[in-house]
């Protein structure tokens, strides 16, 4: 009996030591923090050419399409001419057409 527990005492000392080995190096390794990728050389300068390039964009005059004949107007013309059409504000600008009774002819592949 004597000899049962010096062994089980013994294989608890020796697991104990095997254990206190075995994790002397760290269990994981903690992640490496990367750089931060250069998407943009100057962000602030960025920010400030988009901001001025939206409020020229909202402020000015300018082409949309110069075959069709569209402008781009500033938002406060807009607004006024708008509000200057007054209850009639959301009319369509132009009366719609009655559709054609005779179907085109479609296109064939």
């Amino acid at each position: 009996m004597i000899g049962f527990f010096v062994f089980v005492g013994l294989s608890l000392a020796a697991l104990r030591a095997y254990y206190a080995w075995s994790t002397r190096e760290a269990a994981f390794t903690p992640p490496r923090s990367f750089a931060a990728p250069r998407l943009q050389s100057d962000p602030s300068a960025d920010l400030a050419h988009f901001q001025a390039d939206q409020q020229r964009k909202l402020n000015g005059y300018a082409f949309v399409d110069r075959d069709q004949g569209l402008i781009r107007i500033p938002i406060d013309r807009a607004m006024n001419l708008i509000t200057a059409r007054g209850a009639d504000a959301y009319a369509p600008l132009d009366p719609p057409t009655e559709p054609s009774p005779v179907r085109p002819p479609e296109k064939q592949p």
